[in-house]
């Protein structure tokens, strides 16, 4: 009998589960056509109110106190939606015949811009005007005011590239009984860049294009190790070093320099996940300053094909910002790389875990390019600089790195590919992320003894 029941209790909540995805998806299709009605529910609580107290009160106990301030309430209500009415018509109207100078707006995460639009707001009274941005999603609209003029300013938060930008509208009254929403499309080509940080920096710029003091065991050999060699019939006399052949009885010639030698080139690639905008800002600061040397080639995912040229570079940066970038592509970058002649590759990945990892690993495996992690973060914890006991107790601790980046260095492991950590909030560059995780750790560990 229990199993029975468990049955149709399960029955009931698939059939209530499905009654609510069909309302859910009812009401995303009516949310254009409820907008634009311009009662709120509070409104219509507060007219049927009134008509319940006109009723009761003036029909049926003809209260004549009462009865008045019921009028004058639903007199109020019926007026404030008639202004918001009024006023959504005449918003509309005033947008059709505004200039807008938004064709191409290029703008930067986590910085605040005026967009150059400007308009005059109709004056109704106690009615507001509002609007935010769909389309680029996660930016924050302000308003800036003077007298009836208004002004569009926008602080952006993650990078994308867009060609529609999407408003949406919204007219209410001062009480909230009223309110008209509405969209209002412009074919704008939106491109919000990264946020660089601290990595522009003269100093993170030298430790990023600068060498170590001793040489990579692991690196290949290129060029000679000595400036001479054994003699050769044909070898002229004058080349012949005679007090090495003093000292070892062997007879060496001096080596001429090479005037040309070969330059590896160098490629990048972007990998798109979560918590990737740190590592879009370091890939920003090293397609600027010409960090990759000559001919140079970038890409990243949510675009197919490789920009060779700084615009189409950060476009391409811009764009894999977006919610619907599209599978990743770096396994046919670096084969197309290989076969183009490149052999260095610096990948720039999330700083959290995702389903990216596994692609990248097995790339990592077959690809014959030599290859470097970089990781972009917003604040790394050395555990070194402990806090003192007064700012333990009286400060908040601030948010420090998550222990997503040492996922991610753990999964990377097996790779045998070196990884540099790039802080942008307050522009440190760790050139070894492995030995930098370990001090971290060990360092945790004797805190917490």
């Amino acid at each position: 009998m229990s199993m029975i029941q468990e049955v149709s209790r399960s029955t009931a909540f698939r059939r209530l589960a499905g009654a609510g995805r069909l309302v859910s998806r009812l009401a995303a299709r009516l949310r254009p056509v409820l907008d634009l009605f311009p009662a709120t529910m509070a409104g219509l609580f507060v007219l049927g109110l009134c008509a319940a107290g006109f009723w009761y009160l003036g029909v049926l106990h003809k209260d004549v106190v009462l009865l008045p301030a019921t009028l004058v309430l639903a007199l109020l209500g019926v007026g404030m939606i008639l202004a918001v009415g009024l006023g959504a018509a005449v918003t509309a109207r005033a947008l059709r015949h505004t200039h807008f100078d938004d064709a191409f707006l290029r703008l930067e995460a986590n910085y605040a811009r005026r967009t150059g639009i400007r308009w005059r707001v109709p004056l109704l009274p106690f009615i507001e005007l509002s609007w935010e941005w769909l389309t680029p999603p996660d930016v924050e609209v302000r308003t800036v005011s003077h007298w009836r003029q208004v002004s569009e300013e926008v602080l952006p938060r993650r990078r994308c590239l867009v060609d529609r930008l999407i408003r949406r509208v919204q007219v209410r009254d001062v009480l909230g009984m009223a309110r008209v929403v509405w969209r209002f499309e412009r074919p704008s080509r939106v491109m919000i860049l990264p946020d660089r940080g601290r990595l522009d920096q003269t100093t993170v710029l030298r430790s990023l294009v600068g060498g170590e003091d001793h040489p990579d065991p692991y690196g290949d050999a290129h060029g000679d190790r000595v400036e001479m060699r054994q003699y050769a019939p044909g070898d002229s006399a004058r080349n012949i070093l005679w007090k090495v052949f003093a000292r070892n009885r062997r007879l060496m010639v001096r080596m001429p320099e090479r005037a040309l030698s070969a330059r590896p080139r160098t490629c990048a690639y972007l990998v798109a996940g979560p918590s990737d905008e740190p590592s879009a800002g370091l890939a920003r600061v090293v397609l600027e300053h010409r960090m990759l040397g000559e001919g140079w080639r970038f890409g990243a995912d949510g675009s197919p094909g490789f920009a060779e040229n700084l615009d189409s570079a950060l476009e391409l940066l811009a764009r894999s910002g977006n919610p619907d970038a599209g599978p990743p592509g770096l396994a046919a970058f670096l084969k197309r790389a290989e076969i183009d002649g490149y052999q260095n590759c610096l990948v720039f990945l999330p700083a959290a875990s995702g389903d990216w990892l596994d692609e990248v690993r097995q790339v990592a495996v077959g690809s014959r390019l030599s290859l470097t992690w970089m990781l972009g973060l917003d604040g790394l914890q050395t555990g070194l600089e402990r806090p003192t006991l007064w700012k333990r107790l009286l400060l908040r601790p601030e948010p420090t790195t998550p222990a997503d980046p040492l996922k991610v260095a753990e999964a990377l492991q097996s790779t045998r590919t070196p990884m540099v950590l790039c802080d942008r909030k307050e522009g440190r560059v760790v050139a070894d992320a492995r030995q930098f995780f370990k001090v971290q750790a060990r360092a945790d560990r004797r805190g917490t003894r």
